[in-house]
C-alpha cells in the first residue's frame, strides 16, 4: 500500500511540474466551478462570480501581494 502511495505521489508531482502555472490555475477553478453546480440557485450565482477571476488577473493580484511582503 505504501508503494502505490508514494508512486502516485511521484506521479502527481511530475505531471505538476510539467504543467503551466495557467493550466494548474485552470484546473483548479475549473474543479471549484463544478463544486459551485452542487449548490442552491442563489449560492451558485454567488459561488460561480467568486471563481471567474481571470488568470491574467490573478497573476496581477498575486505578484502585488509578493511585492507588499517584501
Amino acid at each position: 500500500m505504501k508503494k502505490v502511495f508514494s508512486g502516485a505521489l511521484i506521479i502527481t508531482a511530475i505531471f505538476l511540474a510539467s504543467c503551466s502555472n495557467r493550466q494548474v490555475y485552470d484546473a483548479i477553478q475549473g474543479g471549484e466551478k463544478l463544486d459551485c453546480q452542487k449548490l442552491p440557485p442563489v449560492q451558485y450565482e454567488e459561488c460561480m462570480r467568486d471563481h471567474d477571476q481571470s488568470y491574467e488577473a490573478y497573476e496581477r493580484d498575486r505578484k502585488a501581494l509578493l511585492e507588499q511582503k517584501n
